[in-house]
């Protein structure tokens, strides 16, 4: 993950789960040229039962389960683009898939 794009990221992945629900690690790696990586490894996931699952119904094509709506929003936020081009990252930000957040 590039630093810059970093802290949306694991903004996501902690408020994703409660409390210590979720553990992982991360570091910066660096890299030739002067970057650096950063290197987040998730140790552990608290799963919890289907059953407590719900439906929600306030998403675009109505009832949509968390978990398909999870993974929306992860691959939204993974390809977010690099660079300072504002008429890509419009188009990112307009492809949000919750259209009533501002993303």
């Amino acid at each position: 993950i590039e630093p810059r794009r970093a802290s949306g990221i694991l903004n996501y992945i902690c408020n994703r789960h409660n409390d210590d629900d979720i553990c992982f690690d991360s570091r910066l790696h660096p890299v030739r040229g002067g970057r650096a990586q950063l290197v987040v490894r998730i140790r552990a996931v608290e799963s919890r039962p289907d059953t407590i699952r719900r439906q929600r119904t306030d998403r675009p094509g109505g009832k949509v389960s968390d978990r398909q709506y999870d993974r929306q929003m992860a691959h939204w936020l993974l390809s977010r683009p690099a660079g300072g081009d504002t008429a890509k990252l419009a188009a990112w930000q307009a492809a949000c898939p919750v259209r009533e957040a501002s993303c």
